[in-house]
């Protein structure tokens, strides 16, 4: 089995990461972030012929396509599970608990790494995603948010991150029927 997860230097991602390998043995992992954790690299160390750590920022499409690449030979042509886990709450990290922070750069900012990034990225592994002769068909797993429901929202605010999971929620919906 081979995996790619976003966001595994740290957190969910990391655990995630951790578990595959563990679960798994004979898997090989990408983990995939913008910048790379002293857990991360020990992760490495031990796991070193099983775990290949690339530089990802979904935010660039020229990111995306380099960390793809770099895991072309690593995962021999296939990939079976595609785990979108980084994410953004909003660039100052306290996210708009009123209607008048909203701006549009951190707006765009937030979609980018929440959504566009992660379409990006199934995009360019999709050829490894629908690879012939694999057992199984490959999976495309985003880790949620349960501020993303619509109907269970009381509070308001978070306007961007809300917005981006429940993005999120719908573009995995479309791919579940297309991929």
């Amino acid at each position: 089995m081979s995996a790619f997860v976003t966001g595994g230097s740290r957190g969910i991602g990391l655990a995630l990461v951790q578990a595959i390998l563990r679960e798994n043995p004979g898997s090989r992992v990408v983990a995939a972030a913008r910048t790379v954790s002293e857990p991360l690299e020990a992760l490495k160390a031990q796991y070193s012929n099983r775990l290949l750590v690339v530089n990802l920022d979904l935010t660039e499409e020229a990111s995306i396509q380099d960390a793809t690449q770099a895991t072309e030979d690593f995962c021999q042509g296939s990939l079976q599970l595609l785990v979108h886990n980084a994410g953004l709450m909003h660039p100052s990290g306290r996210g708009e608990n009123s209607i008048t922070r909203l701006d549009m750069n951190s707006f765009n900012k937030v979609m980018a790494t929440n959504v566009v990034g992660p379409a990006l990225l199934t995009k360019a592994l999709y050829p490894r995603l629908k690879s012939a002769g694999q057992k199984e068909p490959s999976k495309v797993v985003a880790v949620g948010a349960g501020v993303a429901s619509i109907s269970g929202n009381q509070a308001g605010g978070w306007y961007s991150y809300r917005t981006s999971k429940t993005a999120m929620n719908v573009l995995q919906s479309h791919f579940a029927l297309t991929l």
